[in-house]
């Protein structure tokens, strides 16, 4: 490395050393142009990043701050950072963190940091405080935002036999007549991903409920 790693803008100077425009035109135009990129390879970015909090993790104190400073960034690659701080410091996480994941969730959103939340802040995060899952889950579902339905559908995608049948019941029906490509592609993921566990119960759920036909082929996918 040619400098000290630092977060917000002396990281940018890192990441401006290894940017790549060839590889930053793909990834602007991957996202539909809506968010600038140095152009740095995920595995390469990560590695920086793991370097840096290696040698400089932050304080405590200093967390939800510095992830927020990041996601303030233009640069894409700075939101995945945030996210992987949040994941680097998981035993720290109390019930109020939560707050921040939801910070992260509507700020910036697009499906690839939506997503990238759901999987390794939000799906953890409710193993650990179950308390807090079916009140916060609710409200996202029950929301206007979009992408908090999306994550209320399917934050639960990974966690198999562990799977809150009723909730997940619950936040497909309420979106099943929703037009947004987003909603209806989460409710098939949502099924698909069950299905490996049940297949019987997503064949049965499809055949009795009315729902956009991108859903129903999304929760089929994989069943043969």
């Amino acid at each position: 490395m040619k400098k000290k790693l630092v977060l917000g803008n002396n990281l940018a100077f890192i990441f401006e050393d290894v940017a790549d425009k060839t590889i930053a035109e793909g990834q602007i135009a991957y996202l539909k142009n809506q968010f600038d990129f140095f152009g740095i390879k995920t595995a390469e970015r990560r590695l920086i990043f793991k370097e840096y909090l290696k040698a400089n993790f932050p304080q405590q104190n200093e967390i939800e701050n510095l992830a927020k400073e990041l996601f303030a960034m233009p640069q894409r690659e700075f939101h995945y950072c945030a996210i992987e701080l949040l994941i680097a410091n998981k035993k720290n996480w109390q019930p109020e963190t939560i707050e921040l994941f939801e910070y992260l969730i509507i700020t910036n959103s697009w499906w690839d940091t939506v997503d990238f939340v759901s999987a390794h802040l939000v799906a953890p995060y409710f193993k650990k405080f179950t308390q807090q899952k079916n009140k916060i889950t609710k409200r996202w579902n029950q929301s206007n935002n979009m992408w908090l339905q999306r994550v209320s559908i399917i934050f639960q995608n990974k966690y198999k036999k562990e799977t809150d049948l009723t909730l997940l019941t619950e936040y497909i029906l309420s979106h099943t007549k929703s037009k947004e490509f987003f909603i209806q592609k989460a409710i098939g993921w949502a099924l698909r991903e069950y299905a490996y566990t049940d297949s019987d119960f997503v064949i049965n759920f499809v055949q009795t409920h009315e729902m956009a036909n991108l859903s129903k082929r999304e929760a089929l996918k994989n069943i043969s």
